[in-house]
């Protein structure tokens, strides 16, 4: 599976989050950093959503309504503070 965003050339993948290094890993996105919950320390959402380089977050797929709720305030937190 190759992410769709590899079609548009003004926006740069610069970096990949999911929640296992594995999923993460099956996009095949050469030149992006991977960040899953099981990367270890340094490799988190939290370490991800503070990459200067980040300038905007895409959410492919969230299963569960309380993820995206999760997810959101993360941003927020890491971006209004």
């Amino acid at each position: 599976m190759q992410p769709a965003i590899r079609n548009c050339p003004s926006v740069k993948l610069v970096a990949i989050y999911s929640r296992s290094l594995k999923s993460a890993q099956s996009l095949n996105a050469e030149n992006a950093s991977l960040y899953s919950d099981d990367s270890g320390s340094g490799r988190g959402l939290d370490d991800l959503l503070r990459l200067e380089e980040v300038e905007a977050v895409i959410i492919a797929y969230v299963p569960l309504l309380s993820c995206t709720e999760e997810l959101i305030l993360n941003i927020e937190t890491v971006y209004l503070s």
